[in-house]
């Protein structure tokens, strides 16, 4: 198993954003089959650092998690993913507070809803109600779940990802499925890998690619339809205004309503052009942020368990949505799209191979919502089998409405596990946490130094960083 955190190489004077990739060999569950899974690449960073492009042509992976709209998360999307062959064998993993970008998009262009899915109304209101508070890891009843529980928050092959057969509920799960008789040896890796892509894409799935691609390709994400001007915008957060401190707007829409509306239309255009896209290259999965206590760990069940899986969302089935006022709708949707809180959190399980015990946690700006990081043993955060983590929203600093620091449970976590899990620190363009700056120098690689310690350390060239097994121990490189 290798994890890369690539850094910034055309301009070594600047940061770069954050793309993580992992190769290794697994043997998944994904629907019901068994699905070979040889590579994961976690976000596409920005648009000037290519990062995103490198990632995929070195990986060339079977999914593609992009965990939230943060430009150094998704600028490097568009040309990243425009650069693949169209392969219905691979996936693409958004969160699907993005589908109220789209959908809204669509709306405000006169287009009908998504056919041959049962039709939703939303509302702005709907949408304020699950923003929450960017920076504070609280649970949000409700969710997705609260507009029509039976539709939108429907996964994919449910049944099938319940199969008592196929998933243990035990807490040794990982290790007895790793002794299953059933699961491939190494050297038969390739073989299935082979053998996958050879087999023909179900029916259900080529329709409902075939389906969304066609309605996405209506679309123009370079220009803004006439329902959804600045202007609109604009009025919208006039008529909102501050909405007080339980639900405040976030610096990403505090300011100037012009400047604000600007870059509301820039950002959904952004998403509009990304799952337009998407939809051209691979299989789209969405993923819904779910704040709610887990009675069973999502990373049981969730996208390709017993290869790459998140830990806090559950897959929905995409509902047809009916949009009152797609200015207003757009704006909250953006709300929730910048959210740290509501970042998908993805876990690269252990590979089966030899007596690798631990994955890859990669928290993307996550603090910890719907993750519940603070239980150790058994909860909806895999820290018995995680040996590599990426260092949470870059190692940050940043103090929450709380009087701590924001992540601060997840570091609290890592501790109480008591593995020693390795810490990858992707652009780290933040003042560094002291939980950071307290691991070893031996357990930790990043892309690039603290901005605290400059004058000690030099300039912060950026340098791909990363951890490999090799010859039964992990192996980091980096600043």
């Amino acid at each position: 198993m290798k994890i890369t955190a690539y850094g910034r190489r055309a301009d070594p004077a600047s940061y770069s954003g954050e793309c993580f990739g992992v190769t290794g060999q697994w043997m998944g569950r994904d629907r019901g089959r068994p699905r070979p899974v040889l590579g994961v690449v976690i976000d596409l960073s920005l648009a000037v650092d290519g990062n995103g492009l490198r990632a995929l042509a070195e990986v060339d992976p079977d999914v593609i998690v992009l965990t939230h709209d943060d430009e150094d998360h998704t600028g490097g999307a568009p040309a990243a993913l425009s650069s693949l062959t169209p392969s219905l064998h691979r996936q693409i993993w958004l969160p699907a507070d993005w589908w109220f970008v789209v959908s809204a998009w669509a709306q405000a262009a006169g287009m009908r809803p998504l056919p041959g899915t049962n039709q939703l109304p939303l509302t702005s209101g709907q949408l304020a109600d699950m923003a929450g508070i960017d920076d504070e890891p609280l649970p949000l009843a409700g969710d997705l779940g609260d507009l029509d529980e039976s539709s939108i928050a429907r996964s994919h092959g449910a049944t099938s990802k319940h199969d008592s057969a196929a998933f243990d509920d035990d807490v040794h799960f990982v290790q007895e499925w790793a002794d299953d008789a059933t699961v491939p040896s190494c050297a038969e890796y390739d073989f299935f890998a082979e053998w996958d892509d050879a087999q023909p894409v179900s029916a259900d799935i080529r329709s409902r690619v075939e389906t969304l691609r066609r309605w996405l390709d209506a679309l123009d994400p370079n220009v803004a339809p006439t329902g959804i001007s600045e202007e609109q915008i604009a009025s919208s957060i006039r008529r909102a205004g501050r909405l007080g401190p339980g639900l405040p707007y976030g610096s990403e829409f505090d300011g100037d309503p012009d400047k604000v509306a600007e870059r509301v239309i820039r950002r959904a255009s952004h998403i509009v052009r990304i799952v337009q896209i998407a939809a051209r290259k691979a299989e789209i999965r969405w993923f819904a942020f779910d704040g709610n206590l887990q009675s069973r760990p999502r990373y049981l069940d969730e996208g390709i368990p017993r290869a790459v899986t998140v830990v806090n969302a559950r897959e929905i089935a995409l509902p047809s949505l009916v949009i009152a006022s797609a200015a207003d709708v757009l704006l909250q949707a953006l709300r929730l799209t910048v959210q740290n809180r509501r970042a998908l959190v993805t876990f690269v399980w252990p590979e089966p191979c030899g007596d690798l015990t631990g994955g890859f946690l990669g928290w993307s700006d996550s603090a910890g919502a719907g993750c519940d990081p603070l239980t150790t043993m058994a909860g909806a955060t895999p820290w018995e089998w995680v040996d590599v983590m990426s260092a949470p929203h870059h190692g940050s600093a940043a103090m929450g409405t709380r009087g701590w620091e924001v992540h601060r449970d997840i570091w609290e976590g890592r501790r109480l596990s008591g593995r020693g899990i390795y810490v990858l620190l992707s652009n780290n363009m933040h003042a560094t946490t002291r939980c950071l700056r307290g691991i070893s120098a031996n357990s930790r690689g990043s892309t690039q130094f603290d901005r605290g310690t400059l004058a000690r350390r030099g300039h912060p060239t950026p340098v791909d960083a990363g951890a490999e097994w090799r010859s039964d121990r992990w192996r980091l490189w980096g600043c």
